[in-house]
């Protein structure tokens, strides 16, 4: 089982058999199918938030500053320092959002080092520089270009004030558009991920001193038994906690069981909302299955789909005022399509309605 690599061999891929040239087609380009983000400050869209739900680990939004009080206490063994990671130097990767339309895809790739720019307290900003590879694939043709980018583009913000940093990237280049808009958090050497979604987010950067070479023999790691995490789909409203069981291993290849609960979120309908009492339900080990392939390096994990039913009473409040009530079952769903590649022992990505995942690795 090869894990798919957050679909980033569509980037070189493509961009190979063109040779970075144009070859002409119509359509529009990556710029033209979205507007550009705001370098420094991105939006979070708390409307799209499934309702009462946290972001998947707190992670705070771009333009929310750090909040010291959610994060994890520092490491008591780190007391020569004020901050709960060391410095981490320049990164080095690629980040995509790619539009995917009925007959192809536009996007827009940066393929960047991050530099430091400044330090404040525990706060690192990197700017980046190197190139955008932008242009379309569909029916009617295809149009691949490139652009230099420059370090007023795009920022990297890391916040190293507890051991598990946290980080907020947002980038765009003219004329391409917004390559980079998500957050996360991390305790290792990288952060990578696939989003899905008919607007896609992929990624993978890693520090510039990380290596990662071949297993030459066995796994890249060790098996793990559980990993803990919490999962949120915005468009769906769905969120959970999951506990996820290793219950096979084939090779170098684990793969797990869920558990836990799932949360479900006011759900807009063509002329009504609708409410589910309750709006939680545990569960089962067939909703989802998640894989993790310790074949390469650095492993990565896959999980396709995850969604939950139970037993609850439907209340349907339309725009008139009235409202109706029924039984039947509500339905969260709670992760699609989210894969990537990971180090160390937690790791977390959010784009900016809060869909993502947090995945640690239970004690």
């Amino acid at each position: 089982m090869q894990i798919h690599r957050f679909a980033l061999l569509l980037v070189s891929s493509a961009w190979a058999c063109t040779g970075g040239a144009s070859d002409g087609g119509g359509g529009g380009s990556a710029a033209d199918a979205r507007d550009p983000v705001r370098v420094d400050a991105g939006t979070d869209d708390a409307a799209n938030v499934p309702d009462g739900a946290p972001a998947p680990d707190g992670t705070p939004a771009p333009d929310a500053g750090m909040d010291r009080d959610a994060m994890p206490a520092l490491d008591a063994g780190d007391a020569s320092s004020a901050c709960g990671m060391a410095p981490t130097g320049s990164w080095r990767g690629t980040s995509r959002i790619q539009d995917n339309g009925s007959g192809g895809f536009s996007y827009v790739e940066g393929d960047v080092e991050w530099v430091l720019a400044s330090t404040e307290g525990c706060v690192d900003t990197f700017r980046p520089t190197g190139i955008v590879r932008y242009g379309y694939e569909h029916s009617g043709g295809s149009n691949h270009q490139q652009v230099t980018v420059q370090p007023g583009d795009g920022t990297l913000v890391i916040d190293r004030s507890a051991r598990i940093a946290t980080y907020v990237i947002a980038a765009s280049t003219a004329p391409a558009g917004a390559w980079a808009d998500h957050r996360g958090s991390f305790d290792g050497r990288m952060f990578a991920g696939f989003l899905y979604g008919q607007v896609a987010r992929m990624w993978s950067i890693a520090r510039v001193d990380a290596e990662f070479p071949a297993p030459t023999s066995g796994c890249s790691e060790p098996a793990t038994d559980v990993w803990q995490s919490q999962l949120a789909h915005a468009g769906f409203q769905g969120t959970a906690d999951v506990t996820w069981t290793r219950t096979s291993t084939t090779g170098c290849v684990d793969r797990f069981a869920s558990s836990g609960t799932a949360r479900v979120g006011t759900v807009q309908g063509t002329d009504f909302l609708l409410d589910y009492d309750p709006p939680h339900g545990p569960i089962a080990a067939g909703d989802a299955e998640l894989v993790i392939d310790r074949s390469t390096s650095p492993p990565g994990f896959e999980l396709r789909h995850g969604a939950t039913t139970w037993p609850a009473t439907l209340r349907r409040t339309y725009e008139d005022g009235t409202v109706t009530t029924e039984q039947g079952n509500a339905i969260a769903i709670w992760a699609e399509f989210f894969e990537g590649a990971y180090d160390g022992n937690h790791f977390s990505a959010q784009r900016e309605d809060r869909t993502g995942w947090t995945f640690s690795r239970a004690p």
